[in-house]
């Protein structure tokens, strides 16, 4: 793993841009000096090569501001996966990363925790690792009611969703 000492000697970090440039020259490529470090990966996060080793971004904006790697994950506030402003950083566990997760792409309700079944509106809340469901309501502004109810009950403030 690399430390913050040589990733200083490697990139600049701008943290109120989130953007690295490249401070060394490599042999095999030259011409990245002052060019803007990172490539786009599947997941939509922005990751860099040193020493041939994948490293995400945001992960060395953390290493670069605090001098250590995160316990755990990192999560971007705006849920925007290249925006690597330090502002937009912060340390997370998987739940509290998981809480500020877009919807699913297959949630059809267009509300978080609420789903159609064939004859009424379910809701299920992922909470602590488990999964609660609440029950199943004639309309959606039932099931609305109860999830928000349940929140309330569990002190569960989701950062996402409706």
């Amino acid at each position: 793993m690399i430390t913050q000492q040589e990733l200083k000697q490697l990139l600049h970090y701008d943290p109120e841009t989130g953007i690295f440039t490249w401070k060394s020259q490599n042999k095999k490529r030259p011409g990245k000096l002052g060019r803007t470090a990172g490539t786009h990966d599947e997941m939509g996060y922005v990751y860099c090569n040193i020493h041939k080793k994948k490293y995400r971004l945001h992960r060395l904006a953390w290493l670069y501001m605090t001098g250590g790697w995160p316990t755990d994950l990192v999560d971007h506030d705006d849920r925007v996966r290249d925006n690597n402003k330090w502002d937009n950083l912060k340390p997370a566990t998987k739940l509290s990363n998981s809480k500020n997760a877009n919807r699913s792409k297959r949630n059809k309700s267009g509300r978080t925790a609420i789903f159609r079944t064939q004859s009424a509106w379910g809701v299920n809340i992922g909470y602590e690792n488990k999964v609660i469901h609440v029950g199943s309501y004639h309309t959606i502004e039932e099931a609305l009611t109860a999830r928000n109810d349940k929140y309330k009950e569990l002190n569960y403030h989701p950062n996402h969703g409706k």
